[in-house]
């Protein structure tokens, strides 16, 4: 008798569990969006613009690092200085020469969370040629962590 009602309990799992259809969430398919704030998306780069300077999010590395292209539309006269209010614990090593320079700019967790919280601001100063003062550029990073996010899981 205690082993019919064990089979039939055994039975009665395997009919319930056969009967059970078990549907797959859907996953939300990601698109990269035109724009994130002051940035503006293209071919998988991101690009922005403040006055005489843009700036390009070309690689983005392994190491949690994303490499951003400086270009100015004038002639320098000398190598822009670059601060990013918000990381003032990292030191930047800016390359280049002319018009074109680069930088690599930190986004682990820890700093792409002061960026969402708009604590954090890239300002290239620089000097035209012909000129004797310097100029300002200002970048808010603020929807940088997103759009990099959303180009991971499309671009990358």
């Amino acid at each position: 008798m205690f082993y019919k009602k064990i089979n039939l309990l055994i039975l009665l799992a395997f009919i319930t569990s056969c009967s059970i259809k078990y549907e797959k969430p859907e996953i939300a398919e990601v698109n990269l969006k035109p724009s994130y704030g002051i940035w503006q998306a293209e071919n998988c780069k991101l690009h922005a613009n403040r006055g005489e300077i843009n700036l390009t999010l070309t690689d983005l590395y392994v190491e949690k690092k994303a490499r951003i292209l400086i270009e100015s539309e004038v002639e320098l006269a000398k190598k822009p200085t670059i601060n990013i209010f918000g990381f003032e614990d990292y030191d930047f090593e800016i390359l280049g020469e002319g018009r074109v320079y680069s930088l690599e700019v930190p986004i682990n967790t820890l700093d792409q969370a002061r960026m969402y919280m708009n604590q954090t601001f890239l300002q290239v100063r620089y000097m035209a040629e012909g000129t004797n003062y310097y100029r300002k550029a200002i970048f808010s990073l603020k929807d940088l962590p997103q759009a990099i996010l959303d180009i991971k899981k499309i671009c990358v």
